[in-house]
């Protein structure tokens, strides 16, 4: 759905993130992580350290290899959206999109694919708006 610029009034194009006028950037206000296999998801909507507690409500048997604490989500405005960072004390790395991701972090898109080590409790990316 398309969707009126703040700044200037422009008429945005679905599935644009970013004003072609005036640069103004929408930020999704949260994202939704959907887990590949039970199907259930859980919205996210502020800055969040998620781990094993956190995740138990997607009801995966794979959350086994998640530690206590496992990542962090957060919004940055200056990026334009929201990345996912490691805790560098997890057990088990969550991968983006099967590979790595970097220790600074990497910002999250929709259909974006989460995983631990690229192999287990493999969720979806879906922003909110």
């Amino acid at each position: 759905m398309p969707w009126p610029c703040p700044q200037d009034g422009t008429e945005v194009a679905d599935g644009t993130g970013t004003c072609p006028l005036c640069g103004y950037v929408r930020i999704p206000s949260g994202l939704a992580l959907v887990s590949a296999v039970s199907g259930k998801e859980m919205q996210v909507r502020i800055d969040v350290t998620l781990g094993s507690g956190g995740f138990r409500q997607l009801d995966d048997p794979e959350a086994r290899y998640v530690s206590a604490e496992q990542c962090q989500l957060r919004k940055v405005a200056a990026m334009g959206g929201w990345i996912i960072q490691n805790v560098p004390h997890a057990s088990n790395p969550m991968y983006l999109n099967d590979a790595p991701i970097e220790p600074a972090g990497a910002l999250l898109q929709e259909g974006d694919r989460l995983s631990i080590k690229g192999l287990y409790f493999r969720l979806s990316v879906r922003l909110l708006s």
